[in-house]
């Protein structure tokens, strides 16, 4: 061999040494140096089984094993006296010599672990046997496991610490981690089953709803749950260390009356002892932590306290991730219900807003505690611009409570109010208002606030006043039921004399005629306004025939041509050329036509007016316009004229009836009337009649008369 390989060899050897001495010297427990040595050995020797036998200072100590990789048969062995395998680790410990391999056990080789002069332990390598080079490895790399076996038994008080340290470290890991719960309990249980040297830990959890159920966890040397059942707890030593809440020591299982391998043991696992410690916290039991098969049996004051330190932790763990878990749960609750309050009050608020009449609340003091968009809109701001300001002061303009205000009864009594509010906007044009006040209680049924409520019934009043003028209008047609007759009667008579005189007068006497025309016209408007006054009291039949649309409205012209000429306003006759018959009550296009001219009439300024009237057919439809150049009607009273008793017009000029019955007229024709109107411009009103009321061969009136 060169002097290079020698060189190499011996730096491969103490680079060996140097990673074994750095993986002892980082050990806190002789437990955890002997575990860290033994896999080092193995791994360099190429092999997967191997085990420690380590003995208590005294002679008469038992044996501890530590293992790892062996079969269950050489398990049993080792812990078995009075097999070979034991016998031949006791002969090594006692004669300090390695033992040969033994191929038919598969047994590599027994290495005594000896410092000086003394023995610390015995090493044992599962498998084939060695090669020179790996017993030479072996022996090589027992010193320095030795030197650590011996300073952790000669230094007890450091080993005591270390194992605080140890256990200090685990418990402040697992407080200040962001682990779930399960991985806290299995890293603070692999940390319990690192201090005390057992071969396996379980923890058992009662049931948080039947103390009667347990759940079972189990850790061996597998780096997570061996296994998690739910089990009933039964008789067992577990048990009984839950229900004394006291640590439970037993020595030799097998034979104890109240050991439960299902509750107190881990399967495959040759129970021998058994260390259990009752997880409490604020006075409560939440389980046990047992420690199975450890080295020795032997329980100093100094393990319990450490022990009973780590099991206090761990249940304090396990409460607090509970009461975290619980204050999540509560916390999504409340979030959920946080919700649910905040769509209930958009809901309400957009009910609130969406509701067409003014509703506001007010406190004691007539401060606004809210108030939604109609009454907010109407006092020209925002609702939340209100809230917090007086009533009085920002919805009507005052310095106090506004007169008649009722709400001071309600807050004193808590009954409901009701009074009456009118409001005008111009000298033609008034708003009433219904305002009523409804009391909100406290919880000692006190009135504390006061919800207002107040509704526009001025429509509902003018359709009250429309109703008391329907009935006048019903007993109006019952009178005039009766007196048509009566009136009629000297009507006709009047208008037969008129035409009798004017037929015996010269026809030359033009003055004599025209005084004779005017009696007989004058009759016939007075018996045209009770045909129109019984028409509308009562239904009228219509007289349908084929008939020229043109004639009618001449026939009309002709029998106010007495008021053009009186009042000098100009008259235009735009008649369509060449209509197209239509089948229609001529009386009663003639009385629209006549209703029409005469509200022209009225509407013109004397000397200056000008009417016109223009017939067409287009489009399949006949269409009569109307137009004078007037005062024209306010864009506000255009939509009520068609209205029964609704007049423009100064007292006593007229009735009201006229474009009502207009209307109702034009419509039993199937058609319509449009009115455009511009004050000091003109008013133009323009009828309309369908197609439909063209020549027909039925004597039938068309569809809607």
């Amino acid at each position: 061999m060169t002097i290079a390989n020698q060189t190499g060899l011996e730096e491969n050897r103490l680079s060996e040494i140097e990673t074994l001495d750095e993986l002892l010297a980082g050990a806190v427990t002789l437990h955890q140096a002997l575990q860290s040595g033994l896999a080092f050995i193995l791994n360099l020797v190429g092999r997967d089984g191997g085990a420690i036998c380590q003995c208590s200072p005294d002679e008469t100590g038992a044996p501890r094993w530590i293992s790892q990789g062996l079969p269950d048969a050489w398990r049993q062995e080792l812990n078995d006296p009075e097999s070979g395998l034991f016998q031949a680790v006791s002969q090594a410990f006692h004669t300090r010599r390695p033992a040969p391999a033994d191929a038919g056990s598969h047994l590599a080789g027994i290495f005594p672990v000896s410092s000086r002069a003394d023995i610390q332990a015995v090493l044992i390598v599962y498998g084939e046997a060695l090669p020179a080079g790996a017993t030479q490895t072996v022996q090589r790399l027992l010193r320095p496991l030795a030197r650590a076996i011996l300073t952790f038994q000669t230094h007890l008080p450091g080993n005591n610490r270390s194992n605080d340290l140890a256990a200090l470290k685990i418990i402040a890991d697992a407080q200040n981690s962001d682990l779930n719960i399960n991985d806290i309990q299995l890293w603070i249980l692999k940390g319990i089953k690192e201090i005390f040297e057992g071969e396996a830990v379980v923890l058992v959890l009662l049931d948080v709803d039947n103390r009667d159920i347990v759940i079972k966890k189990s850790l061996l040397n597998q780096q997570d749950w061996l296994a998690q059942v739910s089990l009933k707890l039964g008789s067992s030593l577990v048990g009984e260390c839950i229900h004394t809440g006291q640590p439970q020591v037993v020595g030799d299982l097998a034979h104890h009356p109240l050991f439960n391998h299902e509750i107190d043991g881990v399967a495959d696992l040759p129970p021998q002892n058994l260390l259990l410690s009752p997880l409490t916290t604020n006075g409560e039991t939440l389980g046990a932590v047992g420690v199975l098969n450890r080295p020795s049996n032997a329980l100093g004051v100094y393990e319990l306290g450490l022990l009973k330190s780590m099991s206090v932790s761990l249940a304090n763990s396990i409460f607090t991730k509970h009461l975290i878990q619980q204050l999540k749960v509560a916390n999504a609750d409340l979030e959920a219900s946080r919700w649910e309050v905040l769509n209930s009050r958009n809901t309400l608020r957009t009910l609130f807003d969406s509701i067409p009449s003014s509703i506001y609340i007010i406190d004691q003091q007539y401060t606004l505690v809210a108030i939604n968009m109609s009454r907010a809109e109407r006092a020209g701001s925002k609702p939340n611009q209100l809230v917090g300001k007086k009533c009085y002061e920002k919805l009507y303009q005052r310095n106090s409570p506004c007169p008649g205000c009722r709400v001071a009864e309600t807050l004193a009594s808590g009954h409901t109010t009701s009074r009456t509010d009118r409001q005008w906007i111009n000298n033609e044009t008034l708003v009433e208002w219904d305002i009523s006040s409804f009391a909100i209680f406290d919880n000692t049924n006190q009135p504390v606030q006061v919800i207002l409520l107040e509704q526009d019934v001025t429509e509902k009043r003018r359709l009250e006043a429309n109703l008391i003028q329907s009935e006048k209008l019903a007993a109006v047609g019952q009178l005039a039921a009766g007196v048509a007759h009566e009136i009629n009667n000297p009507l006709s008579a009047i208008i037969a004399n008129a035409q009798i005189l004017r037929r015996d007068l010269p026809p030359y006497d033009v003055d004599l005629q025209e005084s004779v025309k005017l009696i007989e016209l004058a009759g016939i408007r007075a018996s045209q306004v009770v045909r129109n006054l019984l028409g509308f009291a009562r239904k009228e039949n219509y007289n349908f025939e084929n008939i020229d649309l043109n004639d009618t409205i001449t026939s009309a012209v002709s029998l106010l041509q007495h008021e053009f000429v009186s009042r000098a306003i100009s008259l235009n006759l735009e008649l369509g050329k060449d209509l197209p018959r239509i089948y229609a009550s001529k009386d009663h296009l003639q009385g629209v036509w006549i209703n029409l001219i005469l509200n022209a009439i009225d509407a013109t300024e004397e000397g200056k007016g000008e009417i016109t009237v223009n017939s067409r057919f287009q489009l399949n439809e006949y269409r009569v316009v109307i137009s004078d150049n007037g005062k024209g009607i306010p864009p506000d009273r255009v939509s009520r004229i068609f209205e029964p008793f609704y007049t423009t017009k100064a007292p006593g000029r007229g009735t009201g009836l006229g474009l009502s019955v207009c209307h109702r007229i034009i419509k039993q024709h199937g058609g319509y009337i449009q009115v455009e109107s511009h004050v000091g411009v003109g008013t133009k009103f323009v009828t309309v009649l369908p197609a439909a009321a063209q020549v027909t061969t039925s004597s039938k009136p068309p569809r809607g008369a």
